[in-house]
């Protein structure tokens, strides 16, 4: 697979997902694309047995999984090593996410996003609706995830994203690299799934699909479970940043007298800048 042929790297970060990691790699092998992508899985020095069945996968597919195996956690040394590591391994034209314990459902959910970016230069980003599931698999309702369904649309996207903060599930969405590797992300004070979804819209439109093509997994020991307050204070952080490239002309002027909630929030964000 020569790489100026990949349309498409499926970025996916694994620790200790022995439990659910063969359903998500099934969700990449049953993808029916006219097109070749690869999928990127870094296994951050697991210790329940993922790496062997990372390997497993690669040895049987080895032209779409791609391996990285860690002998030593990188995540623990902190800053923005993985993010780092991925991109260095990132060669397609687009970029889509799914992290070790969630999975995809829809067979046909790289093909579609890809033809709407390929035929719709004016989209940076398509994202789609989504399933809750339990540790176990189940289907589960949480309120405010239903929520961001029935709040998202195609369309710019980005003053609802300030306002409101992120809406959009990362599993779910597929990018333009150039958006996703650009200034604006790179130059983020933090790194939250929120900085990829603003950035990418920053200066363009995004395009929603409402059929669920994934499934996240809400897990206790997940980021917004165990530490909140940081999200929420990084959130905090990068809505900061965004607003100050805004005020600095940085990013696509908008209509805001249209949002006039938001143009409130513009005028006490720079106030504090």
């Amino acid at each position: 697979m020569a790489e100026d042929s990949i349309m498409v790297t499926v970025r996916c970060l694994a620790f200790n997902h022995a439990k659910y990691i063969r359903q998500c790699l099934n969700g990449f092998i049953m993808q029916k694309t006219n097109f070749d992508f690869e999928v990127v899985v870094h296994d951050d020095a697991s210790s329940d047995g993922t790496a062997e069945i990372i390997k497993e996968y690669a040895d049987k597919y080895p032209r779409l999984i791609k391996p990285i195996l860690e002998e030593e956690n990188q995540y623990s040394k902190g800053g923005n090593i993985l993010h780092n590591i991925m991109n260095s391994h990132t060669r397609g034209k687009y970029i889509a996410f799914c992290e070790g314990d969630d999975y995809w459902t829809d067979p046909l959910k790289l093909q579609k996003q890809v033809d709407i970016l390929e035929q719709h230069p004016e989209y940076s980003m398509v994202y789609t609706g989504f399933q809750t599931v339990d540790e176990e698999g189940k289907a589960i309702l949480r309120p405010d995830y239903e929520r961001y369904m029935r709040v998202s649309f195609t369309g710019d996207i980005f003053p609802y994203l300030l306002r409101y903060g992120n809406f959009v599930l990362t599993v779910s969405i597929c990018l333009r690299k150039e958006h996703y590797m650009g200034a604006i992300r790179e130059n983020s004070p933090c790194f939250l799934d929120f900085n990829t979804v603003i950035a990418s819209c920053a200066n363009s439109m995004a395009y929603y699909l409402p059929e669920k093509t994934c499934c996240y997994r809400q897990s206790p020991n997940g980021m917004m479970m165990t530490q909140g307050k940081e999200v929420s204070r990084k959130t905090q952080k990068i809505r900061k940043y965004i607003v100050g490239l805004y005020l600095d002309g940085k990013i696509q002027k908008r209509g805001f007298l249209r949002h006039n909630i938001i143009k409130i929030d513009l005028l006490v964000f720079a106030f504090h800048l």
